[in-house]
């Protein structure tokens, strides 16, 4: 597994238990990614992988969506097909949404999207479709006949020529 270890080098690692934490410790100290996969006795790649994912996780924007080892993002997903996309919860629960999609649902940076969950699905709509949608409920759960606003205003008429009369 690790090859031996001079002291100071011990001591960095002491406390590090995952293979990851290790790789990230050696590289914070300054050694070369070469010089830890020789100390961890593990593949040059593998230290490269898990130092170039923590880069792209940590970077806002496209780049935090795009996969380990991939070098272009999954196919992206265009209107009204019905193709998945990849998307990558950043940090703090943040989504970075394909321009693709965002063009689409006509969304800008600061945009508010409703949410809601469906048999163990996310299912995100734009703020315009989600009051649509709630009128149409709205709208049936309401009986047929005149316009509640209209039997309101009427209502106010009567009390106000009744208060004019008494």
């Amino acid at each position: 597994m690790m090859k031996e270890l001079d002291d100071a080098t011990r001591q960095i690692l002491n406390g590090k238990s995952t293979v990851s934490d290790k790789i990230r410790t050696l590289d914070r100290a300054g050694l070369p990614r070469a010089e830890i996969a020789r100390i961890l006795g593990k593949r040059y790649q593998h230290v490269r992988n898990v130092l170039e994912a923590d880069k792209l996780t940590s970077q806002p924007g496209a780049q935090a969506a795009r996969g380990l080892g991939v070098e272009e993002a999954p196919a992206p997903c265009s209107p009204g097909s019905s193709v998945m996309c990849r998307l990558v919860v950043g940090p703090r629960g943040a989504l970075t949404l394909p321009d693709e999609v965002m063009a689409a649902l006509g969304l800008g940076a600061g945009d508010v999207l409703m949410g809601a969950l469906e048999d163990g699905r996310l299912v995100l709509t734009d703020g315009v479709t989600a009051a649509r949608r709630a009128r149409e409920r709205l709208r049936a759960l309401l009986p047929l006949g005149p316009s509640l606003a209209d039997e309101l205003i009427a209502d106010r008429r009567r009390e106000a020529a009744n208060e004019d009369r008494g």
